[in-house]
């Protein structure tokens, strides 16, 4: 017991200290105590053969004496209180307007409104563009579902985590700038509002895929339909009258 206290204060001292157990001994040691982590102990995204390093075969007994373990209950109520909550925001989404936004919807039918006037006096360019339009949304809209379907195995250190979490924000980063930088030659387009047609595109496709690709555009055309105008914030500042100057200037007002 005394060596086995030892080592185990060896071991948590050694950032400090830089004392290591020789190889041998941490073989002998794992052998003899290595366990599984209980399951209360792993988690949810992980599998048992991903977070485990070290184990053997010698399975995580509880003496039944001594009731549940703290952890194991505070897992089984995480678990209840889980499902309770997606059940509540299950039964939200019933209740919910799922029609779409008719301010959304707008820029992209009066530019296709526009496209058929114009059509009916032999002029194709607004049809034409507005086709390349749709064209290319809809071919976003395949990349971006492909990319969320592709099944991703979980990692099992917080480095390859992090480097993981760094490839799927640089790829869906990709997905969105291909959509702004579409449709080819759309420079030369002579359709306006563009970006708003583009955004409401989306949206019409799908909300999910439209905000993740136009969340600042389609703000903005709800904000201009609600008459309201977007403005940044150094702006909005410059509209209002800080009250320590309101108290400045009435300080000095009677002088």
């Amino acid at each position: 017991m005394d060596s086995t206290i030892y080592r185990f204060n060896t071991c948590l001292d050694s950032p400090k200290t830089g004392h290591r157990l020789k190889h041998n001994i941490f073989l002998e040691d794992q052998i003899k105590y290595g366990r599984s982590r209980p399951s209360c102990m792993v988690p949810v995204d992980h599998t048992e053969s991903a977070i485990q390093t070290y184990q053997s075969t010698l399975p995580v007994e509880r003496n039944k004496s001594l009731g549940a373990f703290i952890l194991d209950s505070l897992v089984t109520a995480g678990h209840e209180l889980r499902t309770r909550h997606l059940q509540a925001y299950d039964r939200h989404l019933t209740s919910l307007d799922h029609r779409p936004d008719d301010d959304l919807m707008e820029p992209f039918k009066a530019a296709k409104k526009r496209a058929e006037q114009m059509k009916k006096q032999n002029y194709l360019k607004f049809s034409e563009e507005l086709d390349a339009v749709d064209v290319h949304v809809k071919h976003v809209q395949t990349l971006y579902q492909k990319f969320w379907a592709t099944p991703r195995k979980p990692s099992s250190s917080r480095a390859t985590r992090g480097s993981s979490r760094r490839e799927l924000d640089t790829a869906a980063s990709d997905i969105a700038r291909q959509f702004v930088e579409g449709p080819p030659g759309c420079a030369a387009f002579l359709t306006p509002d563009l970006t708003a047609i583009k955004a409401s595109r989306a949206y019409a496709l799908s909300a999910s895929f439209g905000f993740a690709m136009a969340y600042r555009d389609l703000c903005t055309i709800k904000a201009m339909a609600s008459e309201h105008v977007p403005t940044a914030r150094i702006f909005a500042e410059t509209m209002s009258i800080a009250p320590s100057f309101l108290r400045v200037l009435g300080e000095n007002s009677g002088e």
